[in-house]
């Protein structure tokens, strides 16, 4: 009898199908209080959740990407990296990269709801709130992902903004 298949570690099954709307969650985030998904449509803007661990070393050398994308796309998407656990147990990342926007999901398991299993993850949602890419996972496949919403916001562009590389 031949050994089972070992378990896909390229993608678990998305718990939301593209296009679906994203279901309802509460983050606290530091110094402002909860943002939930209605808080985030209401900026009107293509909204990243990237969801990360504090133990996790690829995560924390994605974040100085994530930093740098962040503040050349702010004025046109809503960037949001999600930490697991409550506020103070993550006061070390939120002083280490204070450009980056965070929230934490204290004990409410929101990276499931967008079936990002591992970290680091990410998930892609329109301005309405409607998943637009589903759960890409590792620092590649986010800085991909991020890749090609820039492309996307630049085509809008008028101005014909270059998007940034982030394969370098």
């Amino acid at each position: 009898m031949p050994a089972p298949a070992p378990p896909s570690v390229t993608a678990p099954s998305p718990a939301l199908a593209l296009g679906s709307l994203t279901p309802e969650f509460s983050l606290e985030t530091p110094g402002r209080g909860t943002v939930g998904p209605v808080d985030l449509v209401l900026r009107g803007k293509p909204i990243v959740l990237v969801f990360v661990s504090r133990g996790c070393g690829p995560c924390r050398d994605l974040l100085p990407k994530i930093d740098h994308w962040a503040s050349q796309w702010a004025s046109r998407a809503t960037l949001l990296v999600v930490v697991a656990g409550p506020v103070q147990a993550n006061m070390d990342l939120v002083a280490e990269f204070p450009g980056i926007p965070f929230a934490m999901s204290g004990h409410e398991p929101v990276a499931d709801l967008f079936g990002a299993k591992w970290t680091p993850a990410s998930v892609v949602l329109d301005a309405q709130g409607h998943v637009r890419e589903a759960a890409v996972f590792g620092g590649d496949a986010i800085l991909a992902a991020l890749e090609r919403l820039a492309v996307s916001l630049a085509d809008g562009d008028a101005a014909g903004a270059p998007a940034p590389d982030f394969t370098a």
